[in-house]
């Protein structure tokens, strides 16, 4: 695999001290170009605060509609290992809550074929759940990219 032409690297949330702040939503991504998308989901120091998550398919760019969608997750709690520390597991439409302990960081898988309908756009929600400040922020990964070019198109949408 050559990862510049077979993924697509995009800083959709970025960091800040709270990122749960105010109930933030991630950039929208295209995955027009690809079969599957990773959000890496990461905190730093935490003073015991907590989000759900969801992703939400997007029919456009604004989005004009969201549909929350079923997705997987695999988490890491990165003091001292890099193994994970809960495994791979389906995750209904309704989210999960992110956990009060520094040092995570969550790997969110969604299938283009798990889209709403005809979308082909996904983001990122965080509805905050304990209101104490949480530094983190995300990054996206289209895989699988459908047209291998030296460059890719924009997915930032």
């Amino acid at each position: 695999m050559t990862f510049s032409q077979e993924a697509q690297l995009v800083n959709c949330l970025v960091p800040v001290a709270d990122y749960q702040n105010g109930d933030p939503a991630s950039d929208v991504v295209s995955m027009a170009e690809c079969d599957k998308g990773i959000f890496i989901l990461y905190t730093g120091a935490n003073a015991s605060g907590d989000a759900v998550i969801t992703v939400e398919s997007c029919d456009d760019t604004t989005p004009t509609t969201a549909t929350a969608i079923p997705f997987h997750v695999t988490k890491y709690e990165t003091s001292g290992s890099d193994v994970a520390s809960a495994s791979y597991a389906a995750v209904a439409a309704t989210g999960f809550t992110t956990s009060q302990t520094a040092n995570v960081f969550y790997v969110i898988e969604v299938s283009a074929a798990d889209l709403y309908g005809t979308d082909k756009y996904v983001r990122l929600k965080v509805t905050e759940n304990t209101d104490n400040a949480v530094a983190g922020g995300a990054f996206f990964i289209g895989l699988k990219t459908r047209y291998k070019e030296s460059t890719m198109d924009t997915a930032i949408a």
